[in-house]
């Protein structure tokens, strides 16, 4: 017993620490359970890291080139926020395998790293959907308050257009008065 316990010393004090050697002495029959406590086992693939780091870019890139053509997604990335919330979940169930389990899980040194370029690109994401978008410049031709409005001419519900003019000179139909002025109201609505 103590020759073939110094035989597994001399082999990984060697640097012979590959688990195909220790398969192979293990069938061979020379299993004393050195092997199996501590040379044998390989760190597995922490797919979370991975799985994390690739579900930011996809909510990063996926508003620009499918999200902002709809209304629902565009105005509120919604759908980007909730992408970013799990991969943010996916990437700290990571790291705590990384770092909790070093023995088991890869990832001590490219877990931060991941980490860090997923929350720049959140944080990215998030500077420009709430400051870069609202610094729009101010219209130059826009009216005044209290300014008279410009004639214009918009279709109504029915598809009819209806000019400014018309309406500030056509009677009420109720009281048959002239009105003092007109209330434009725009709703979303898709007909």
């Amino acid at each position: 017993m103590a020759a073939r316990q110094l035989f597994f010393y001399f082999i990984f004090a060697a640097g012979f620490e590959s688990t195909k050697i220790a398969k192979c002495l293990i069938a061979s029959g020379f299993n004393d359970g050195i092997i199996v406590r501590g040379f044998m086992k390989d760190r597995r693939w922490n797919w979370s890291l991975w799985a994390g780091f690739l579900l930011s870019l996809v909510a990063f890139l996926s508003y620009f080139v499918l999200f902002v053509r709809f209304p629902l997604t565009r105005d509120v990335p919604w759908l980007n926020f909730l992408l970013f919330g799990i991969a943010t979940f996916l990437l700290a169930i990571a790291l705590k395998r990384a770092f909790g389990q070093p023995q088991t899980y890869r990832g001590k040194i490219v877990g931060p790293i991941l980490t860090a370029l997923s929350l720049a690109v959140t944080v990215l994401f998030c500077f420009f959907i709430f400051h870069f978008t609202k610094q729009l410049p101010k219209s130059a031709g826009a009216p005044r308050i209290g300014a008279k409005a410009p004639d214009f001419e918009l279709s109504d519900t029915q598809g009819k257009m209806v000019s400014l003019s018309e309406l500030l000179t056509s009677p009420n139909p109720s009281t048959h008065l002239l009105p003092k002025g007109v209330l434009l109201v725009f709703y979303r609505g898709y007909w």
